[in-house]
């Protein structure tokens, strides 16, 4: 079964907010900054049920893996935009790569957790994609302090590349659901 532990890196762990303060830089009025957010969740909102279908017929692995290379096309565009438009793709990005990414994740905490453990299962998921956001949200204010938001997005970047390489190599061996260990197999399923 595959391992969902890089779900922080690939949902880009630090929260949507940061979209909030990129559009803030780049000179948007304050009342019409959260309209960012709607532009992401509208993409999210449109693309989650029929990347949610397709993971039922393709690799998990491998729609992790576009998933993640979206994420660091939206770090990228949003580390250099400077103009609406281009703030506005990126939050688009960004939320079609929610859309490719979260039903799947949700997907395989049910595929790899024994039936009777599943919500405790889930549980132990979110308490790790809780304190990972903390962690990367508190990385990414400071090198936002630091370097302003192309080092915050550049960093984002990188990370949501090794995941999206990890997802596809990682892990070497599957974990059954009686708990004996056996080579993964090409999907993630």
């Amino acid at each position: 079964m595959g391992h969902p532990g890089c779900k922080p890196a690939l949902t880009g762990a630090v929260q949507p907010r940061v979209l909030v303060l990129k559009t803030h830089e780049i000179g948007v009025e304050a009342s019409f900054v959260p309209a960012i957010l709607v532009a992401m969740y509208l993409v999210f909102s449109i693309t989650a049920y029929p990347f949610g279908l397709l993971s039922d017929y393709m690799s998990r692995r491998i729609q992790l893996g576009i998933g993640a290379f979206i994420l660091v096309c939206a770090d990228v565009v949003l580390a250099f935009a400077d103009t609406v438009v281009w703030t506005a793709l990126g939050a688009a990005l960004w939320g079609l790569h929610l859309g490719v990414t979260q039903g799947l994740l949700g997907a395989t905490i049910a595929d790899i957790a024994a039936e009777r453990l599943r919500g405790t299962a889930y549980g132990i998921y979110d308490v790790a994609v809780g304190v990972s956001a903390f962690a990367a949200s508190t990385g990414a204010g400071a090198l936002w302090m630091l370097g302003g938001s192309v080092m915050a997005f550049a960093a984002g970047a990188i990370v949501a590349a090794a995941a999206g390489l990890l997802s596809l190599f990682y892990p070497l061996c599957e974990i059954s659901r009686n708990g004996e260990s056996r080579p993964a197999t090409r999907s993630m399923r």
